[in-house]
């Protein structure tokens, strides 16, 4: 109200990592149980004056004003290098921090960062760290990286899709590769992901319209709560192939094809090969159109 906002409660975690969003911009705030103020009356929307959280000022100094000097708001691939090496560098200096296993927990499935870094680094945590929420998300996404054939790990564009086997809304265990069409669009999604969702009437009537001619999708959700994701499904009534291991981001699929953020998809064509990522909306009504004529 009159550009002001208020929260009032008590974290059930304290402190806990959250995101204040804008139409165009975020804040990544830490918060504490104390009273806490949030000013960008002086700044944009990002660099905010955020006073009351002793954590997050501590880190403001030690990490967030760093990757402020490098980041905009959208990254070039040498810009997101530098920004990894600093959260990296600082979870290797701040292995007792909370918010050093929060940042490597976002790592922890990234092809980026080597598998034995992901280790060296996961070792060297406090063993507080180490038991909490994200360390113990560390720990299932190092030991499912280890099953994975490097082979066959974050195939690109121009690759061969890479099959899996995992369980469907009603309980079944099935392949990707017995359910593909003529093209089929592997999409990562989530019931939680305020994006995904929004994209989902645009993506029921690109399948309404093409599902005839061949095209099929085979969905992966990163929940947790199999109720939220089945219930979704019923709500948005996406009738396509849906799966889902219940395991968040430590999705064995989403990290054998090194999804770091959903909505996120591949289009796998009559041939097996990945012919496109990301597309939404017209650019993939262009490419269905294009290939299913």
């Amino acid at each position: 109200m009159d550009n002001e906002f208020e929260f009032q409660g008590k974290l059930n975690n304290s402190p806990s990592a959250i995101i204040l969003r804008t139409v165009d911009q975020v804040a990544y705030l830490w918060l504490e149980n104390a009273r806490m103020t949030f000013d960008a009356s002086q700044s944009d929307f990002h660099h905010a004056n955020f006073k009351g959280s002793k954590i997050h000022e501590w880190a403001e100094e030690k990490l967030f004003s760093k990757i402020d000097t490098i980041s905009g708001n959208h990254l070039t691939r040498e810009e997101n290098s530098k920004v990894r090496e600093l959260c990296l560098e600082f979870v290797e200096r701040y292995p007792e921090n909370l918010i050093s296993a929060h940042i490597l927990s976002i790592y922890s499935g990234a092809s980026e960062v080597s598998l034995e870094r992901k280790k060296y680094l996961y070792d060297n945590l406090s063993l507080k760290n180490k038991q909490n929420t994200y360390g113990q998300r560390i720990f299932k996404a190092i030991k499912t990286l280890e099953t994975i054939d490097p082979s066959k790990f974050a195939p690109q564009i121009g690759d061969n899709f890479v099959d899996f086997e995992m369980m469907d809304s009603s309980g079944k265990m099935i392949y990707l590769s017995n359910n593909l069409g003529d093209v089929t669009l592997l999409e990562f999604w989530a019931s939680w992901c305020g994006p995904c969702l929004a994209e989902m009437p645009n993506l029921k009537k690109t399948y309404d319209n093409y599902k005839s001619s061949g095209f099929e999708i085979f969905a992966v959700s990163l929940d947790k709560s199999e109720e939220r994701w089945k219930n979704k499904i019923i709500e948005f009534d996406l009738n396509w192939t849906h799966v889902s291991d219940l395991n968040g981001f430590i999705n064995m699929a989403s990290m054998q094809y090194n999804v770091g953020a959903i909505p996120d998809n591949f289009l796998i064509d009559s041939n097996g090969e990945i012919i496109a990522r990301n597309l939404r909306g017209e650019e993939l009504n262009s490419e269905l159109n294009r290939l299913l004529k």
